[in-house]
Protein backbone atom coordinates (compact mmCIF):
# COMPACT_ATOMS: atom_id res chain seq x y z
CA UNK A 1 0.00 0.00 0.00
CA UNK A 2 1.54 3.10 -1.07
CA UNK A 3 0.33 6.68 0.84
CA UNK A 4 0.61 9.94 -0.49
CA UNK A 5 2.78 12.27 1.15
CA UNK A 6 3.20 16.03 0.82
CA UNK A 7 6.28 17.49 -0.65
CA UNK A 8 7.24 19.21 3.61
CA UNK A 9 6.44 15.31 4.30
CA UNK A 10 9.01 13.93 1.58
CA UNK A 11 11.80 16.72 2.65
CA UNK A 12 11.13 15.97 6.19
CA UNK A 13 11.56 12.38 5.84
CA UNK A 14 13.91 12.19 3.14
CA UNK A 15 16.47 14.64 5.54
CA UNK A 16 15.68 12.34 8.43
CA UNK A 17 17.13 9.10 6.65
CA UNK A 18 20.33 11.24 5.40
CA UNK A 19 20.98 12.34 9.48
CA UNK A 20 20.50 8.69 10.29
CA UNK A 21 22.93 7.55 7.43
CA UNK A 22 25.69 9.52 8.61
CA UNK A 23 25.15 8.66 12.12
CA UNK A 24 25.13 4.94 11.20
CA UNK A 25 27.64 5.05 8.36
CA UNK A 26 30.09 3.70 10.18
CA UNK A 27 29.31 2.33 13.29
CA UNK A 28 26.90 -0.42 11.88
CA UNK A 29 28.92 -3.64 12.45
CA UNK A 30 29.98 -5.01 16.17
CA UNK A 31 33.75 -4.00 16.27
CA UNK A 32 35.26 -7.25 16.36
CA UNK A 33 32.33 -9.34 15.26
CA UNK A 34 32.09 -9.45 11.59
CA UNK A 35 28.71 -11.05 11.73
CA UNK A 36 26.90 -9.16 13.88
CA UNK A 37 25.07 -5.92 13.30
CA UNK A 38 23.51 -2.69 14.87
CA UNK A 39 20.89 -3.27 12.27
CA UNK A 40 17.75 -3.52 14.45
CA UNK A 41 19.05 -0.59 16.60
CA UNK A 42 19.41 1.62 13.81
CA UNK A 43 16.48 1.16 12.18
CA UNK A 44 14.50 2.02 15.61
CA UNK A 45 16.05 5.23 16.02
CA UNK A 46 15.46 5.84 12.05
CA UNK A 47 11.77 5.11 13.19
CA UNK A 48 11.76 7.45 16.03
CA UNK A 49 13.33 10.01 13.99
CA UNK A 50 10.47 9.94 11.25
CA UNK A 51 7.58 9.02 13.56
CA UNK A 52 8.50 10.68 16.96
CA UNK A 53 8.79 9.05 20.23
CA UNK A 54 5.21 7.90 20.25
CA UNK A 55 4.84 6.11 17.17
CA UNK A 56 1.97 3.75 17.13
CA UNK A 57 0.81 0.66 14.79
CA UNK A 58 -2.04 2.34 12.84
CA UNK A 59 -1.89 -0.41 10.22
CA UNK A 60 -5.23 -1.69 11.30
CA UNK A 61 -7.03 1.82 11.00
CA UNK A 62 -5.48 2.04 7.34
CA UNK A 63 -7.14 -0.99 5.92
CA UNK A 64 -9.05 -0.25 2.74
CA UNK A 65 -12.46 -0.79 2.16
CA UNK A 66 -11.74 -4.05 0.49
CA UNK A 67 -9.84 -5.61 3.06
CA UNK A 68 -12.38 -4.53 5.37
CA UNK A 69 -14.87 -6.58 3.44
CA UNK A 70 -13.00 -9.21 2.86
CA UNK A 71 -12.66 -9.62 6.66
CA UNK A 72 -16.27 -9.47 6.95
CA UNK A 73 -16.37 -12.01 4.70
CA UNK A 74 -14.32 -13.90 6.37
CA UNK A 75 -15.99 -13.51 9.51
CA UNK A 76 -19.60 -14.31 7.68
CA UNK A 77 -17.65 -17.67 6.33
CA UNK A 78 -16.94 -19.19 9.52
CA UNK A 79 -20.25 -18.14 11.21
CA UNK A 80 -21.93 -20.43 8.30
CA UNK A 81 -19.40 -23.22 8.65
CA UNK A 82 -20.41 -23.41 12.37
CA UNK A 83 -24.23 -23.03 11.97
CA UNK A 84 -24.13 -25.73 8.71
CA UNK A 85 -22.16 -28.03 11.09
CA UNK A 86 -24.61 -27.80 13.65
CA UNK A 87 -27.89 -27.94 11.12
CA UNK A 88 -26.28 -30.85 10.23
CA UNK A 89 -25.99 -32.59 13.84
CA UNK A 90 -29.73 -31.38 14.03
CA UNK A 91 -31.48 -32.69 11.38
CA UNK A 92 -29.53 -36.11 12.15
CA UNK A 93 -31.04 -36.44 15.41
CA UNK A 94 -34.44 -35.98 13.89
CA UNK A 95 -34.19 -38.32 11.86
CA UNK A 96 -33.94 -41.27 14.68
CA UNK A 97 -36.54 -42.41 16.39
CA UNK A 98 -34.66 -43.03 19.82
CA UNK A 99 -35.89 -40.51 22.51
CA UNK A 100 -32.92 -40.15 24.18
CA UNK A 101 -31.15 -38.44 21.18
CA UNK A 102 -34.03 -35.85 21.90
CA UNK A 103 -32.19 -34.76 25.00
CA UNK A 104 -29.04 -34.69 22.28
CA UNK A 105 -31.13 -32.54 20.58
CA UNK A 106 -31.50 -29.93 22.90
CA UNK A 107 -27.76 -30.03 24.38
CA UNK A 108 -27.09 -29.19 20.23
CA UNK A 109 -29.63 -26.50 20.49
CA UNK A 110 -28.25 -24.99 23.58
CA UNK A 111 -25.03 -25.41 22.14
CA UNK A 112 -25.61 -23.51 18.56
CA UNK A 113 -27.28 -20.57 20.68
CA UNK A 114 -24.13 -19.98 22.57
CA UNK A 115 -21.62 -20.44 19.54
CA UNK A 116 -24.06 -17.81 17.79
CA UNK A 117 -24.02 -15.42 20.57
CA UNK A 118 -20.25 -15.92 20.93
CA UNK A 119 -19.71 -15.19 16.43
CA UNK A 120 -22.01 -12.11 16.77
CA UNK A 121 -21.90 -10.52 19.96
CA UNK A 122 -17.91 -10.73 20.65
CA UNK A 123 -15.97 -7.80 21.71
CA UNK A 124 -14.27 -6.43 18.27
CA UNK A 125 -10.74 -7.20 18.36
CA UNK A 126 -8.14 -4.41 18.19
Amino acid sequence: MSLGFTTQQIDHICYQIGEWYLQWERKMWVDGKPNQHWLGVAKEQLKTLICGDEYTDNSDKLKSHVEKLEDTIRFLENVSFVLGITHGGIAEILKSPDEELRGKLTDLFHKLSKDVAALYYAEPTQ
